[in-house]
């Protein structure tokens, strides 16, 4: 039964038979035929019927749950046999884009490769949260959440600054207009993002509205933009500090602008022996 609970488990992260088949090597029939083989066994359906997507049942999350336990449970035992072998387990890594830059700027990757051969996802903060949560990753670094995540541990490492910049050129119109109380032609991040609502509510905190003009989740993006005078964002230092003082100019505020940034683990994984030296790194540079 644990075999098929496990094949279960993919198919509700794949998406589709299809494919869970491709990632677990299989026939598209005989996942089928796993699935309800272990309906029968457990004397419930898993699945709606009927419904286009792949939509659990109660019973269904009930078996989902116990079995990403399972999948956690045989990483753990795979990783504690393997240290004692001495050999490197996988560790999969997800951070969003300026802190993923601080890493390799920093060289702090081989602190975790002294153990562990490690694999870096860089993506948005709603996706990497996502894929810790389907138990794609082994960790995430991303923006602070509004709320607790109850079966995950957690680690402040430090408010990441930002800057707010304009083309040099343009540096006197936009801090006149900052003086004034309102920003337009604001270059933001996503409008559904956590950070775009933690920047939005600072620069109200120095008395400065903002009307954006054009939304992105690429700082790089923004960065170009605003070199070619489009307009003026905020952004991470780790991306604006290397070009301000060149095509850029900060406005400066009375109060910083700064996300918080947080590790996120599930509670029941194992991490490898490296990893308090990584984020005792990682903390360092954040900040």
């Amino acid at each position: 039964m644990e075999d098929r609970i496990k094949k279960f488990v993919v198919l509700i992260d794949a998406g589709t038979y299809t494919a869970a088949a491709k990632q677990l090597h299989t026939s598209q029939p005989a996942l089928t035929t796993a699935v309800q083989k272990l309906e029968r066994e457990i004397k419930s359906p898993l699945l709606v019927r009927g419904s286009r997507t792949l939509q659990m049942t109660r019973e269904g999350e009930v078996v989902y749950t116990h079995g990403q336990q399972l999948l956690r449970e045989e990483q753990n035992l795979q990783a504690e046999l393997g240290a004692l072998a001495g050999q490197k387990q996988p560790f999969r890594l997800g951070c969003i884009d300026s802190i993923a830059l601080t890493l390799v700027q920093a060289k702090l990757l081989p602190i975790l490769e002294n153990d562990s051969e490690v694999s870096l996802v860089v993506q948005s903060s709603t996706v990497l949260l996502e894929e810790l949560k389907q138990g794609r990753l082994d960790m995430a670094i991303i923006v602070e959440q509004p709320q607790r995540l109850p079966d995950y541990s957690e680690r402040f490492l430090g408010d990441e600054k930002f800057a707010l910049v304009c083309r040099k050129s343009e540096i006197e119109q936009y801090a006149t207009e900052a003086k004034a109380g309102t920003l337009r032609n604001f270059l933001a991040y996503n409008h559904e993002s956590t950070t775009f609502r933690m920047l939005e509510g600072q620069l109200q905190q120095n008395r400065i509205a903002i009307e954006p003009s054009l939304y992105s989740t690429n700082p790089s993006v923004l960065a170009g933009l605003a070199q070619q005078g489009k307009g003026i964002t905020a952004l991470p230092l780790a991306f604006a500090g290397q070009h301000i003082g060149g095509k850029l100019a900060e406005i400066d505020l009375r109060k910083p602008l700064y996300r918080p940034i947080y590790a996120f683990w599930h509670k029941d994984r194992k991490l490898p022996g490296s990893i308090e030296d990584f984020l005792d790194a990682t903390e360092i540079q954040v900040v």
